[in-house]
């Protein structure tokens, strides 16, 4: 169908991808990277749940790599996103997911590590939210 549109793509490349869908790999792949997905989903919401002050909030996805935390009003969004990024921590700062580019004191995280990087990671962020709340 894709040929019929675009005469721009290799016929064979289309030819194997066809094949690999066919045979069922994709699929088995597909439901493994779920599968651990759904494995460091639980494990960030967990460790946040440990680790991060009673003050804050956070969504709980049904799909995706995110996590949107939602912080209190006061919170020096400017120095958490500096102590994190010191400690090899990026956090998707909330102002950046806003079309004015105000919204408010919120961050993105991104649950795609592995299981120790979240452990560790949500461990030092909460130690860093504590101390700026």
């Amino acid at each position: 169908m894709k040929l019929l549109h675009d005469l721009h793509v290799s016929t064979v490349t289309q030819a194997i991808t066809s094949e690999y869908i066919a045979s069922g790999h994709y699929r088995r792949h597909l439901n493994h990277l779920r599968s651990i997905n759904h494995q460091r989903h639980d494990l960030m919401l967990q460790s946040m749940e440990q680790y991060f002050p009673s003050s804050i909030r956070w969504t709980v996805p049904n799909g995706g790599l995110f996590i949107w935390v939602q912080l209190p009003n006061h919170t020096p969004m400017q120095s958490v996103g500096q102590q994190a990024a010191a400690q090899k921590i990026l956090i998707g700062r909330g102002k950046l997911f806003f079309p004015d580019g105000q919204g408010y004191p919120a961050f993105r995280l991104n649950f795609s590590q592995s299981l120790e990087n979240i452990e560790r990671g949500v461990a030092i962020l909460g130690d860093i939210l504590k101390q700026n709340l």
